[in-house]
């Protein structure tokens, strides 16, 4: 692929995948219309197939993660670099899955109505949500302390702010303790 292609799709991740979704879903309604064979759950799978392809492509398009440059001749990454690429690993393995979920809940043919079908899928989908966010919780303490920040972004932002940026972001070193985030990690 040409450079300029690649520097493109990076730019306008979002739109691509966008514009992804909507072709291959007015592809997917022609073909539903046009091939007489096909039944409702045909259409059913090809849509959540869809859907869950579409998260992974829009996380990864709205979450961006820096190439890492190697120092040397091993890498060893500072801590503002190991909380960045935690947060976006994270999220980008948390969000296609909770969405394969809630996709795999509504098709798969269990003998459910479809308002508990709907109630198991958000469910599950909100504590595995949950459940992957104390998973990344883990990963972004600082190395010396421990601390996990909540405390220290709340008295910053406020408890119902809607900042998005990260501890790396906010801080240039922990408050608790003061190490730089500047230091390698560990």
């Amino acid at each position: 692929m040409k450079q300029t292609t690649r520097e493109f799709i990076r730019r306008h991740a979002e739109m691509v995948s966008v514009a992804l979704f909507v072709s291959v879903a007015v592809l997917a309604a022609l073909v539903a219309a046009l091939i007489p064979g096909v039944t409702k759950q045909d259409v059913q799978v090809g849509s959540a197939v869809l859907f869950v392809a579409f998260a992974a492509c829009f996380t990864w398009a709205r979450t961006s993660l820096a190439r890492v440059q190697p120092k040397g001749p091993v890498h060893v990454a500072t801590i503002a670099e190991h909380f960045k690429r935690t947060r976006t690993l994270s999220v980008r393995v948390i969000v296609p899955v909770v969405a394969l979920w809630v996709v795999a809940a509504n098709c798969y043919p269990l003998h459910l109505s479809k308002g508990e079908r709907n109630a198991l899928a958000i469910g599950g989908g909100a504590v595995l949500g949950v459940i992957g966010a104390l998973l990344m919780v883990k990963g972004l303490r600082c190395p010396r302390c421990g601390s996990n920040f909540k405390q220290e972004r709340f008295a910053k932002l406020g408890r119902w702010s809607f900042d998005t940026r990260g501890t790396e972001e906010i801080w240039d070193a922990c408050p608790h303790c003061g190490v730089s985030f500047d230091e390698l990690w560990r």
